[in-house]
C-alpha cells in the first residue's frame, strides 16, 4: 500500500469519526426517544465504517527477507491458549470507546454477536482470505522482547493462560503475542485466531462499535478471516465460545441470545453460511442460546435467508 493511500484511508477514518460525533451530539439534543434512536443508528453505522477504514489504514506493511512471505497467521498450529487483553490499559490502545461527555458506556450483555474480521481480496489474480494478521516484522520484535525478558505493561497484559501447548516454540509464542498486539485496538470483545488462540480483547461490560444496533446488548466475537472461503475447526471454535460463555456467567453477563452481524447491517456474508449452520446446529443447543431466524434490520439479512442462500 502506498503512503498516499494509507493517509487517505486514515483521513476518511477520522472524517467518519467526526461525523459520528456530530450524530452523538444530535442524539443528546433530540426532542423524543425515537429521534434520539434514529441519530444513534446513524452514529453506529459511521463508527463501524470508521473501524473498517482504520483497519485498512493500519494493515501491516509486508516484509520480505530471505524470500519469506509475510506472516498472516499461524495456520496449522493448534496452540489452544487464551490471551487476556483486557488488562492492557487504555493509554496503550489507539481506539477510544467514549460516548457523550467523554465517558465509556458500560452495559450488561445478553448475548453473542458473531462476525468474521475481513472480506477476502484478490492478490495477483488469486483469492486470498484476509484477516488482520500480524506482519513478520512484528513477530520478530516480540520474539526479541520476550527473549530479553521484557515485562512491559504491553507484554504483561497479554500473557497467555489456560492450557498452553507444551511444545510451543518461541516463534509460535511470539506470533501469538504479535496477534494480540494487532487485536488490542479492535472493537470485538473476543477474537478467535487461525492459530486456535482465543483473544479476550475488551472488557465485557464495555460498549464498543462492533455491531451497529447490537452494540449495547451483545458481546462481539469474531473469527479472524473471511468465513465464506476459509475453513475452521468447529471443535476449537466451540471451546472458545463456551469459554466466553463461562466468563460472562462469572461476570454477570447472561449470554443467552445468539445473533450475527449480517442481521444488523448490509453485510450479507458476515459471517458465512457454513459458520451460521455451525452456530445454530451445535453452539446454540449446547450452550442453550436463543435466536430469531427471521430478525433483520438496517438492510441486513436474516439467519433464515443466510441458510437458504449461497
Amino acid at each position: 500500500m502506498t503512503d498516499d493511500k494509507r493517509h487517505a484511508l486514515m483521513h476518511a477514518h477520522l472524517r467518519a469519526q467526526d461525523q459520528a460525533d456530530e450524530y452523538n451530539v444530535l442524539a443528546s439534543m433530540a426532542d423524543s426517544p425515537e429521534e434520539a434512536a434514529a441519530y444513534e443508528r446513524m452514529e453506529w453505522t459511521l463508527r463501524e465504517q470508521a473501524d473498517e477504514l482504520y483497519a485498512m489504514a493500519t494493515e501491516p506493511v509486508p516484509t520480505h527477507e530471505d524470500g519469506d512471505e509475510p506472516t498472516v497467521a499461524v495456520d496449522g498450529d493448534t496452540l489452544m491458549a487464551v490471551f487476556d487483553n483486557r488488562g492492557v490499559p487504555d493509554s496503550q490502545r489507539k481506539r477510544k470507546w467514549t460516548v457523550r461527555g467523554g465517558r465509556i458506556k458500560e452495559t450488561r450483555k445478553i448475548g453473542f454477536l458473531f462476525h468474521h474480521t475481513r472480506v477476502a481480496k484478490v492478490v495477483k489474480g488469486e483469492l486470498v482470505s484476509a484477516g488482520f494478521g500480524a506482519s513478520a516484522q512484528l513477530v520478530r520484535q516480540y520474539e526479541e522482547r520476550i527473549a530479553a525478558g521484557d515485562r512491559s505493561p504491553m507484554v504483561e497484559g497479554m500473557q497467555g493462560f489456560g492450557n498452553e501447548h507444551p511444545d510451543i516454540t518461541p516463534e509460535q509464542w511470539s506470533r501469538a503475542h504479535a496477534l494480540a498486539h494487532r487485536y488490542k485496538d479492535q472493537s470485538y470483545h473476543a477474537i478467535t485466531a487461525k492459530n486456535s488462540v482465543l483473544y479476550v480483547n475488551q472488557r465485557f461490560e464495555r460498549r464498543t462499535w462492533h455491531g451497529d444496533g447490537a452494540n449495547d446488548d451483545y458481546l462481539g466475537h469474531a473469527y479472524d478471516s473471511d468465513l465464506r472461503y476459509d475453513t475452521f475447526d468447529p471443535d476449537e471454535v466451540f471451546l472458545d465460545i463456551a469459554t466466553l460463555k463461562d466468563i460472562g456467567d462469572d461476570e454477570g453477563h447472561p449470554l443467552t441470545q445468539l445473533s450475527c452481524h449480517c442481521c444488523w447491517t448490509n453485510k450479507p456474508h458476515d459471517p458465512g453460511k457454513l459458520y451460521v449452520e455451525f452456530l445454530l446446529d451445535r453452539v446454540a443447543p449446547a450452550l442453550r442460546l436463543q435466536y430469531d431466524l427471521d430478525f433483520k434490520t438496517n438492510g441486513g439479512r436474516s439467519l433464515r435467508e443466510v441458510l437458504a442462500g449461497d
